[in-house]
This record gives structure tokens, sequence and C-alpha cells, in this order.
């Protein structure tokens, strides 16, 4: 690697940031071919596991769409564990999907993520981490087996790279220089609070736009399991299954045609998520709890849920071609229409 590069690598990682390259084009190969019929008839909605926060079946979003096939929820860590019956029981769910950063999943984090009580006969089909580099959507495979996934929209180190290349070209060269100059504890603290600051100014619009810059693979990934009629039902959760699960949704119901002021009244449904879950360990959008303003990031405000439908809009041209942007293209989304609506 010439000198230079390798001066600006050890600068990024002073900040804890990877050298990531950026594709131009993110997503991967799109299927084609003839989509499937119209799928069973649907299921009666099940009851949220004892525990588990932020419970809703997305036929609650629009009386279009089935039931019994596609829930919304907090993490299923939260679940009461030594109950009748197991979780693998009572919801009777084919495919769960765990939207977190491979540290909120670690044992450290969340000490349930590995029990059987919870999550036995769920064995893990893949895992996406966060990231940009090498990044291509999953291929779904359409058995009927029991299946977890790991896909991650976010993790800290995608969140400090995504706002460094954000700001002015001035700001990069003086955080460089300091970097640089002297990779000391005090600078790395300082240069990390500078990072906080810029987060709580951004608050969750920036969150959801780094999730729709630089996550297209992982979004592309999860509407495929969605759209796949033999992974119901489904259930994708982050942590209060609000702003990584509440972006998943509003492009699921936006593909699927759902109004506007539906999938917002949805997002809303989420507002005391974090209230119910009281837990002030709890991770949020990957991000410590404690370096957040509460007032910005524990909340779901309309204008949030806003915020994304008008940048899908104005930003990428329209639902239909943020989705083939990502990969999601009209093959996939004749599936996914197939396999949701009633």
């Amino acid at each position: 690697m010439p000198l230079g590069c390798r001066r600006f690598a050890t600068a990024l990682s002073v900040m804890g940031v990877s050298a990531f390259v950026v594709p131009l084009a993110p997503g991967g190969p799109r299927p084609g071919g003839s989509t499937r019929s119209r799928c069973a008839a649907a299921a009666p909605t099940a009851a949220a596991p004892e525990g588990v926060k932020n419970w809703r079946d997305l036929s609650s979003a629009a009386p279009e769409i089935a039931s019994g096939r596609f829930y919304r929820t907090g993490c299923l860590s939260y679940a009461t564990v030594g109950t009748e019956p197991r979780l693998v029981d009572t919801a009777n769910l084919r495919t769960i999907v765990d939207l977190r950063s491979a540290y909120e999943r670690s044992e450290a984090k969340d000490p349930q993520v590995n029990n059987d009580d919870i999550y036995g006969g769920y064995p893990l089909a893949a895992e996406m981490k966060a990231g940009l580099t090498g990044r291509a959507p999953l291929d779904i495979e359409a058995g009927g087996d029991k299946r977890r996934y790991f896909i991650a929209f976010l993790d800290e180190k995608l969140y400090t790279w995504a706002m460094f290349w954000g700001l002015k070209k001035r700001s990069k060269i003086k955080m460089l220089t300091q970097a640089l100059a002297a990779p000391s504890k005090r600078i790395r603290t300082k240069l990390k609070l500078r990072m906080s600051r810029a987060i709580n100014d951004g608050g969750l619009g920036l969150l959801n736009d780094i999730i729709l810059r630089y996550s297209g693979a992982q979004l592309c990934s999860t509407l495929k399991l969605a759209a796949t009629p033999e992974r119901h039902p489904v259930a994708m959760y982050c942590t209060a299954g609000k702003d990584r699960t509440g972006i998943i949704v509003m492009l699921t119901l936006a593909a699927l045609g759902v109004d506007d002021e539906a999938i917002v009244a949805d997002y809303v449904k989420s507002d005391n998520a974090y209230r119910d879950l009281n837990d002030k360990k709890a991770m949020v959008g990957a991000l410590e709890q404690h370096n957040l303003d509460p007032d910005l990031f524990l909340v779901a405000p309309e204008y949030v849920a806003r915020g994304v439908l008008e940048a899908v809009n104005e930003e990428y041209g329209g639902i239909e071609a943020y989705l083939d942007s990502i990969g999601f293209d009209a093959a996939w989304r004749l599936k996914l229409r197939d396999a949701m609506l009633a």
C-alpha cells in the first residue's frame, strides 16, 4: 500500500473507521422469471411471546395485507425464559431475522442470544455484516425448515465512516491531521465526542439516510425473505423494533402500494417502544444509548417516517427506482405482492 494510503487508513482507524470501498451501484444479481401463484389463505395473527415488546402483525398497518405472514417486533431475546410454550411454539415462526450489529449480538451485550429456550430450533442460515465491501444480496433458499438470519443494517464503524465522508472537506482535513499528529487516547476521545455531537445533530433522519444510502444489499436480502412464501411466517427485529425494523417495514409497505399516511401511522405506534423496554443499556440504531439525546432517538415521531418517504421519492426517484437500485427489481416486487397481499 502506498505511504499516503497507509497514513490515511491509520488516521481513519484512530477514529474507529474502516476504509471501505464505496460501490457505485449497491446490490447484486437481479432475479427474473415468473412469480408463483397467490399464497394460501391468511393465517390468524399470533400473540406476542411473553416478555417481547412492540410485536405487531404487518396486516395491522393495512387491510390489504394478509395476516400471519410478517411480524415486526422488538428483540426476541427479551422473551421470558423458562415458560411454556417456548418461542418456537408460541408464534410458529418459520424465519427470524435479527437486524442488529455483530457487537449487539455478542453474548456480552445479549446474554440470551444463544439461549435454546428462545432460539432453539432455528439454526443460523446466513449472516450479513454491516458495511460496504464485497456485499451482495443473499440467495434465499425456499425450503420450509425453520431458520435464523443475521442481517446487520448498521454498526458503529459504518455510522462513523458515513458521517466522516459527509463532512465538509476542511473538517475532514482537520480531523485527519489531528489523528495523524497525535493518535493518543485524548485525541481519540475528542474525535469521538465530536462525532457524538454530529450524530445527535443528525438525529434519526441521519440514521435512516445512512441505511438507505449504504445498506442496499442488506435491505434487499431482507425484502427477499419477506417475498418468499416458504419463509413465512417471518419475524424481523432490531432492539426495540423501531428504527432498523421501522425502515424495512416502511419499504415493504411502500412496495406493496400502501398509502403514505398508513405507513406513517404504523411507524408512530412504536413511539413508546424504548419506554416499554425499560432497559437503559439497550442499543439504539447500533449506538450506545447513553451517548444519544433521548428526545430525538428514543421516540418515533411522524416527521421521521415522512422524511424516509420523502427521501425515497426526491433523492432516489420513487420507491420502484430505489428498490431497483438495491437489486429488488420488478420481478421480486411482484413476488412480494403475491406473498403478502390477501
